[in-house]
């Protein structure tokens, strides 16, 4: 399947768009534990988002690439960590 959101749909969820913007690695942290995955990752390496999108992807199902990950990442990362959230949260409902 697809994405169901846009990565520039980030004004969506305000609250996520700011905690986001204001402290991004500890949202990380926060995505990477609903995703039941550590959080360690977030904390310890500069690009944890790409692993994280990447693992994100593959548990819900949506088809892409490492690659296109990438460079999802390298265009916005603060605009696919709010994605991811709300991914996340669709999934879970």
């Amino acid at each position: 399947r697809e994405w169901r959101t846009d990565k520039l749909a980030c004004c969506d969820d305000m609250g996520v768009c700011l905690a986001v913007f204001f402290c991004g690695p500890c949202y990380g942290c926060y995505l990477a534990t609903q995703a039941e995955e550590t959080c360690c990752l977030a904390c310890c390496c500069q690009g944890w988002m790409v692993p994280l999108r990447s693992y994100i992807r593959g548990k819900l199902g949506i088809s892409g690439s490492v690659c296109k990950d990438i460079c999802a990442v390298a265009c916005c990362n603060l605009c696919v960590t709010c994605q991811l959230a709300r991914e996340i949260k669709m999934a879970k409902s």
